[in-house]
């Protein structure tokens, strides 16, 4: 599938924030992902789309920090969370393409993606702020795990 260009409108979102190494994403997943469905479940919040990954300031090096926010689509704020925190994004362009496969593979389809934006002449943005949509998740190691992965422009 080629890289396509869209517009992602801004939206609220229940988040659980950290700066880690590449290596440490998936304990983070794990430990957070199902807390934020159970969060948004007692604080009687709306979601509104599969879950995301937001990586700030990511380079794809396995030892360089980065900030991450593992966050699940909501239609609107609630009650304050004792766990978690609310974040709004503000709507940006970027390019996109989908990723069919197991996590092992998702590091070749970025590099994938990244080649192409640069083959392309397609000018990224230096926040480097990319984003994973967990359209379909059947489990880490599943190849039919659907993710369309998003860098900003």
């Amino acid at each position: 599938m080629a890289l396509e260009k869209k517009e992602v409108p801004s939206c609220v979102y229940l988040s659980a924030t950290k700066t880690l190494t590449i290596p440490e994403v998936s304990d983070f997943a794990a430990a957070n992902v199902e807390k934020l469905y159970m969060e948004a479940q007692k604080l009687n919040l709306t979601v509104s789309g599969p879950c995301e990954f937001i990586y700030i300031n990511c380079t794809g090096e396995m030892d360089k920090v980065f900030d991450l926010k593992v966050v699940i689509p909501i239609d609107k704020k609630g009650d304050d969370s004792e766990v978690f925190e609310y974040f709004e994004s503000s709507s940006y362009e970027c390019i996109t393409k989908e990723y069919k496969g197991s996590m092992d593979g998702i590091g070749n389809a970025w590099e994938s993606m990244m080649n192409e934006a640069q083959a392309n002449n397609i000018a990224l943005s230096p926040q480097n702020h990319c984003r994973e949509v967990y359209k379909t998740w059947l489990g880490f190691e599943n190849s039919d795990n659907i993710t369309e992965l998003q860098t900003q422009i």
